[in-house]
């Protein structure tokens, strides 16, 4: 039975995987990337400035879901996590 007078706990959730021998946050986030290739991005422009530079575009024709998949992360991230 509850009682008003338990105070509640904070509980953060947190996922991890090893990737290359560290442990970094899954899903992917800004942490997981300065984490796995040694970066320091501070913010979201510099995480999109370098997702739009390790794309591999694919033109709205990717035919499966490795191709979708790296057109948003890269070919790196993706071997990496996937």
């Amino acid at each position: 039975q509850w009682s008003e007078e338990v105070p509640w706990i904070r509980w953060d959730h947190e996922v991890r995987a090893v990737v290359d021998g560290k442990l970094v946050p899954v899903p992917v986030n800004i942490n997981t990337v300065n984490s796995l290739f040694g970066l320091n991005f501070r913010n979201t422009s510099e995480m999109t400035s370098w997702l739009n530079s390790v794309q591999k575009k694919c033109d709205g024709n990717c035919v499966n879901a490795r191709e979708m998949a790296e057109s948003r992360v890269g070919s790196v991230l993706f071997q990496k996590i996937f």
